[in-house]
């Protein structure tokens, strides 16, 4: 038994982790606005080396670009700016991925900018800019390997590898809490695969953040070739549900040394999935509340719900009926299901950013992701043909195959160096 000498001692201790994890979060919020990841830059030149440079030099452009756009700045300015400029801006600048030849080099980078240095900067050009930041979201990492579902009992490397991930590498700060007393006290394992609004809400509102992630992995990571199977459902600052699952199957490790890589890897998917699908429901409520949005999707919270009053699980093909159903309104989006033959992760990141580049598309959703290909849900409005001329201006080619009818969509210029 604790002696009553340890009882202030725990006491504290509880009260310094409540604050410090909101303080955390805060800070995230702040920083999250000004970091870009998954920045690609493909440079060639008369060598490697001098394609690298560039590739720096474009890339962080690039991001500040982005920036200036999540600030509603004029993202022109980017490019107006000399090269020293947009350096001293960079706080940190990360190399993701690379690749090389020859004469071209092609790059993936993260990179924070000085939050205090941009506000300056813009302050002196005179440019009016409003920081409309996202509070953060909790990612509650739920594994599945066992008898029961685990959050809190016990570390797993599905929490582990969440907890290591970048707060800030996103457009959404994410924050995953720290599983104290005052967490277990809030919420327990069976709220969160059960969607009970009343615990997720109060944990929310400890981190001040704006809703949360139920990521839940249900298959053995250290398997080898095991496939991933993850489903995520969010949840509102209320703590109701919103949207539908997301559904993904990811390549596992393909032996025990490589299954930190492999969970890493499906943190990232799973991170960018998170942020479309949250971006998007909020240009949903926006539409909804300028009363743009005739009538929100219903969705059949029934047997094909494993997390209760959350949003349903999708069915047999990764998409949910509800979404269907919904593109035959008037005025909504055309949804195709589209194959995208991918090598690597970073082969993906490329054609999405070409992708977000075309206004007519709604969102590029990811289904499912497995060695050599990514399933998609494209959603765009107008005709295909209309879309197909689009893509093409972004060297992207959107074909049906003739035997099977299903959509392809790959760069129409090869990406062998």
């Amino acid at each position: 038994m604790r002696s009553p000498a340890f009882l202030p001692i725990l006491l504290t201790l509880v009260a310094v982790l409540a604050v410090a994890a909101p303080a955390r979060a805060q800070i995230a919020n702040d920083r999250g606005l000004f970091a870009v990841a998954d920045v690609v830059a493909d440079i060639t030149a008369d060598s490697a080396a001098h394609a690298r440079d560039q590739a720096i030099v474009a890339a962080q452009r690039s991001a500040l670009e982005q920036v200036l756009e999540r600030l509603g700045a004029d993202p022109s300015l980017a490019h107006k700016a000399d090269d020293d400029t947009v350096a001293s801006l960079v706080e940190n600048f990360e190399v993701d991925g690379e690749h090389s030849s020859a004469v071209r080099y092609i790059g993936i980078y993260t990179v924070q900018f000085r939050p205090g240095a941009v506000r300056q900067w813009l302050a002196a050009k005179n440019v009016a800019f409003k920081e409309s930041t996202h509070r953060p979201i909790l990612v509650l990492p739920v594994f599945v390997g066992g008898d029961h579902p685990v959050l809190w009992e016990q570390p797993t490397r599905w929490r582990t590898t969440w907890e290591n991930a970048e707060a800030d590498a996103g457009s959404v700060p994410i924050v995953v809490p720290s599983g104290g007393l005052g967490d277990i006290a809030l919420l327990g394992t069976n709220d969160a695969m059960g969607g009970n609004a009343g615990p997720l809400k109060a944990l929310i509102d400890k981190y001040k953040a704006n809703g949360t992630a139920v990521a839940v992995l249900a298959s053995d990571p250290a398997q080898p070739g095991a496939t991933l199977k993850i489903n995520v459902y969010l949840y509102d600052e209320n703590g109701a549900g919103i949207g539908k699952a997301i559904s993904l199957s990811l390549a596992g490790a393909a032996d025990s040394d490589t299954v930190d890589a492999a969970l890493a890897g499906a943190v990232r998917t799973v991170r960018q999935a998170i942020e479309s699908d949250w971006l998007q429901a909020g240009a949903q409520e926006a539409d909804q509340d300028n009363g743009q949005n005739a009538a929100p999707a219903t969705y059949d919270a029934g047997d094909n719900n494993p997390a209760g009053n959350g949003p349903p699980a999708p069915d047999d093909t990764g998409v949910g009926g509800a979404a269907q159903n919904s593109a035959a309104q008037a005025g909504a989006p055309t949804d195709l299901q589209v194959t995208v033959p991918t090598a690597t992760p970073a082969d993906w990141q490329a054609i999405k950013l070409k992708l977000d580049r075309v206004p007519s598309i709604e969102h590029a959703n990811i289904v499912a992701m497995t060695r050599g290909a990514t399933s998609i849900d494209l959603a765009f409005h107008g005709p295909v043909v209309q879309l197909q001329g689009v893509l093409a201006a972004q060297q992207l080619s959107l074909t049906q195959d003739a035997l099977s009818g299903g959509w392809i969509l790959q760069s129409a210029v090869g990406p062998a160096l």
